[in-house]
């Protein structure tokens, strides 16, 4: 993930927590719009201020959605995971291929190499017990 999207979800957090807390404080305050028979400066007061704590609170929101998108849209997919996976499994066959070939090569070298010391001694055939390692 990088540092964008890592910001981007941090700040979603923030932003989301703030909003709640803004809702929160105009529940707890009793700040509900007040009833409709009811006048005057307080009631003014009252209905501003639960407009302004809503008006914040759906900002927070807002933003909360953005930096949500900005993370989603940081962060790796899954598909291309799934072809990279394919590219290592073909890459891999390849290489086995090319190791069966290298050990074709060796089991050749090998077996002319054990042709070589069967024709310089006859009695000691490659392999044996009896044959010292050579120094």
């Amino acid at each position: 993930m990088d540092a964008v999207a890592r910001y981007a979800l941090t700040g979603a957090v923030v932003a989301s927590a703030l909003g709640g807390i803004v809702l929160c404080a105009l529940i707890l305050n009793g700040l509900a719009p007040p009833e409709e028979d009811e006048f005057g400066p307080l009631a003014r007061r009252r209905v501003f201020a639960v407009r302004i704590g809503h008006s914040i609170a759906a900002v927070c929101f807002a933003v909360t959605a953005l930096l949500v998108v900005i993370h989603l849209s940081r962060v790796p997919r899954v598909a291309p995971r799934a072809a990279e996976v394919e590219r290592l499994n073909e890459e891999i066959e390849a290489l086995r291929g090319r190791l069966d070939g290298v050990e074709r090569v060796l089991e050749r070298v090998g077996a002319a190499v054990d042709e070589l010391a069967g024709r310089l001694d006859p009695s000691a055939s490659p392999g044996s017990p009896g044959r010292a390692p050579a120094r």
